[in-house]
């Protein structure tokens, strides 16, 4: 073992671990400043890729907005074309029932001017019920005063009567 060691460390092996030693350095050294090459570059990709989606995204919002709008021009547009299409199967039928709207509204028209007369004749007709109640009572009032000033009388006579 001695003797192993003592190859290990003469100046031709020493040389040679120094220069394995410094190579292994320089490929540390180049590792590492490749990997922070890649750190440093990643960030400035990953802005570019950010900054291409950014400017897909809103080329597909400004597309999305022009298909909204479009959208909205065909709703409206098939709005319209049904209200005309309506007002085209619908003009012929009122023209045709104009003149039955007209009959009706005559009759109604009608039907309301004798309500109205009708109720006047009931209202006149509980007026004079009234009066005739009125009337009757007042009767009745005088009546009854008659009574009571023609009791007397009527006594009296009897008593000039059982007299003679």
């Amino acid at each position: 073992m001695a003797k192993r060691e003592e190859e290990n460390f003469s100046p031709k092996n020493a040389k040679r671990l120094r220069q394995e030693l410094e190579d292994s350095d320089k490929n540390i050294e180049e590792l590492q400043s490749a990997d922070v090459a890649t750190l440093e570059d990643e960030p400035q990709e990953n802005k570019m890729k950010m900054k291409i989606v950014k400017k897909n995204m809103e080329q597909q919002k400004e597309n999305m907005e022009h298909l909204k709008s479009l959208k909205i021009e065909a709703e409206n547009k098939y709005d319209d074309a049904i209200k005309l299409k309506i007002n085209q199967l619908a003009d012929p039928l009122k023209d045709e029932s104009n003149p039955d709207d007209s009959e009706v509204d005559n009759q109604k028209q009608e039907k309301w001017h004798f309500e109205e007369k009708q109720k006047e004749h009931l209202d006149t007709l509980t007026k004079k019920k009234q009066e005739l109640d009125m009337k009757e009572k007042e009767l009745e009032e005088k009546m009854s005063q008659k009574r009571k000033i023609n009791l007397p009388r009527a006594d009296r006579r009897k008593k000039i009567l059982h007299r003679f």
